[in-house]
């Protein structure tokens, strides 16, 4: 072998410094989002959107869930997606790190009969690292409420907000805009539909899943 340089051997001493890690799951998410969902762009965040939507229909199958119905409203225009589901929702003290930490899931123990699309609670984590805006409240029973708002992936309060829930409603409402990370984005009204389509199928008798699309032109689809 030849000798090394000293240019070479610099580099050996020194190549260390170059290896850095992403300070937390949710720059790693944003540095590589190919790696997460395989695509940016339309395709990308309409997997982000199913993503949510199979979250909310696991209620739907989810042992002593509640959950006997889903909305989901899309709106071409905004690039709005908003989905709500009267299950279970989200305990409280768990909202940010269910959305934040990778590899926070509760569907790692599985359940004899029950049969999820979701498994390492990646997806829920990757739509909030992708998004501009990511919105979750969590509701429950006795008329208390939960919110936590991010922006680009980071949580805006460092714990939930308190909101009313006079009606006592029970359940989960996820409201989020893409980032510009995904780069361009038209995503049609009929393929978030279609989506849906292929999913409920996976859902038990009996569920509900109310749609609502905008297109381009404003006219609302159900």
């Amino acid at each position: 072998m030849a000798n090394l340089t000293e240019e070479q051997k610099a580099a050996v001493d020194h190549y260390g410094e170059k290896i850095i890690s992403a300070k937390n799951d949710i720059e790693a998410i944003r540095m590589l989002p190919g790696v997460y969902i395989s695509h940016i762009g339309t395709q990308g965040e309409l997997t982000l959107i199913r993503e949510i939507f199979q979250n909310a229909t696991d209620q739907l199958s989810e042992p002593n869930s509640p959950c006997d119905r889903v909305y989901i409203e899309f709106n071409e225009r905004t690039l709005e997606t908003t989905i709500i589901d009267n299950g279970i929702g989200i305990p409280f003290n768990d909202m940010i790190r269910i959305y934040t930490k990778n590899h926070t899931s509760g569907n790692y123990i599985k359940k004899k009969g029950v049969y999820k699309s979701s498994t390492h609670g990646l997806g829920s984590k990757a739509a909030n690292a992708l998004s501009e805006t990511f919105i979750v409240e969590s509701y429950r029973y006795d008329g208390e409420a939960r919110r936590i708002e991010m922006h680009e992936g980071e949580a805006v309060t460092k714990t939930p907000v308190k909101i009313p829930n006079p009606k006592k409603i029970q359940g989960t409402k996820v409201y989020f805009v893409p980032s510009s990370i995904l780069g361009d984005i038209d995503l049609k009204w009929n393929a978030v539909y279609n989506m849906i389509r292929n999913i409920i199928a996976l859902t038990p008798i009996g569920s509900v899943i109310d749609f609502k699309g905008i297109d381009k032109s404003g006219n609302v689809n159900e």
